[in-house]
């Protein structure tokens, strides 16, 4: 037998331990430097780290349904409040429905509108009497509810002038549910038409010395209420308060709420400058 000469012969290395513990050492350690190569290699490439942030933003607009920075119709950046514009003809009110108070009854009293626009108003209509309020005349019937009559007028636009007559006995909360319902009954009925909702007007100096139910801290919290109402139901807002104040702000009178000398034509130029287009 030929001898390995000493020269050319290498030292034998042992890859695997003789001792059973530390084969099983080196064969988890083998195990888990495969696991890291198999990452790296099949990792995805080129998509950077997502913002967590963004991702709770997507996942909100995809679960958390209608917000009020999307438009009525799917447009983007809808903002409730109707800006300034250049004023509309008459005409664009042709299929405007106006529900109101009396106060509305005095308005349909402008002259700017020229018999144009339909309006439904009863001196006992608050929000709450919306729904279930046979306060109206529609189709031959003398007590038909303000959806009735709504439909009869098969409007394009609808504004709801509500609540004067009622902040003084009614909580704005009460009243803004109301509200919020009946846009839902109006949407379902109306689908394609515009619905605008008006802030409540200010009552003069006179009015708030003698009648402590009618003061403006509860109209600006009404209002507070109702601009978030509007957002969260993607209506409009008309500020008819804007107008309505200081030399044109609201009294009541012998009962019943009246608007100031010249403040129905005030009135209706701001609604003809403030329209959703």
């Amino acid at each position: 037998m030929r001898r390995r000469s000493k020269l050319f012969s290498t030292p034998q290395v042992h890859i695997v331990p003789k001792g059973g513990r530390a084969r099983r050492a080196l064969v988890l350690s083998l195990g888990a430097f495969l696991c890291v190569c198999l990452a790296a290699l099949f990792w995805p490439r080129g998509e950077g780290q997502k913002n967590p942030k963004q991702g709770e933003a997507n996942a909100y607009r995809q679960d958390g349904g209608s917000s009020a920075s999307t438009a009525v119709g799917g447009e983007e950046g809808f903002v409730p409040l109707l800006p300034l514009r250049d004023a509309q003809r008459a005409r664009y009110f042709k299929d405007a429905v106006f529900v109101g108070d009396g106060l509305t009854a005095q308005l349909a009293g402008a002259g700017a509108f020229g018999g144009n626009g339909t309006f439904l108003s009863s001196e006992r209509l608050n929000p709450t009497l919306l729904q279930s309020g046979r306060l109206f005349s529609a189709g031959g019937a003398e007590d038909a509810t303000a959806l009735a009559a709504i439909k009869a007028a098969d409007p394009g636009k609808i504004y709801l002038l509500v609540g004067a007559n009622g902040v003084s006995w009614l909580s704005a909360e009460d009243m803004v549910k109301s509200l919020g319902d009946f846009v839902d009954r109006l949407r379902q009925q109306h689908p394609k038409a515009a619905i605008v909702l008006s802030t409540l007007p200010y009552f003069d100096a006179a009015t708030q010395g003698d009648h402590p139910n009618y003061q403006n801290t509860k109209v600006e919290e009404y209002n507070r209420q109702l601009s978030a109402l509007c957002a969260e139901k993607e209506v409009y807002l008309l500020d008819s308060a804007q107008v309505l104040s200081g030399a044109h702000a609201v009294g009541l009178r012998d009962g019943s709420l009246t608007l100031a000398d010249g403040a129905a034509d005030a009135w209706a130029d701001y609604i003809f400058t403030h329209t959703a287009g």
